[in-house]
């Protein structure tokens, strides 16, 4: 699993997003952008670029992120995959998350652009 940070966090508060697809890695993508917004549109929150050259393993793949005390409880997520720089899959979730807890998210499957 991968852990990423959206700088700063709550105290044992923690995301786990669950990228799911059908999709061989890294012969069918090798790249992956997680994006999080506020829902009803506005700036990324934060923006993850993941290098999936060195993995060999279907999907799904879990990313964990920890939240600031700023972050908005419900938010859109944003993923899309690529294969040598081409945009291959995309996905977009809404989803929920609970403060001093861990909140699991499966989030939409990844499908054509």
């Amino acid at each position: 699993m991968a852990f990423l940070a959206l700088s700063g966090c709550r105290q044992a508060s923690f995301i786990v997003l669950e990228v799911q697809g059908d999709f061989r890695i890294p012969d069918a993508m090798n790249a992956m952008t997680i994006s999080l917004l506020p829902l009803g549109g506005g700036d990324a929150l934060s923006s993850f670029d993941l290098d999936l050259t060195q993995m060999g393993h279907q999907l799904p793949l879990e990313v964990g992120i920890e939240p600031k005390d700023t972050t908005p409880a419900a938010m859109e997520a944003d993923v899309s995959a690529a294969l040598d720089g081409v945009v291959v899959a995309v996905s977009r979730s809404e989803f929920s998350w609970v403060p001093d807890g861990v909140t699991h998210v499966v989030l939409s499957p990844l499908g054509p652009p």
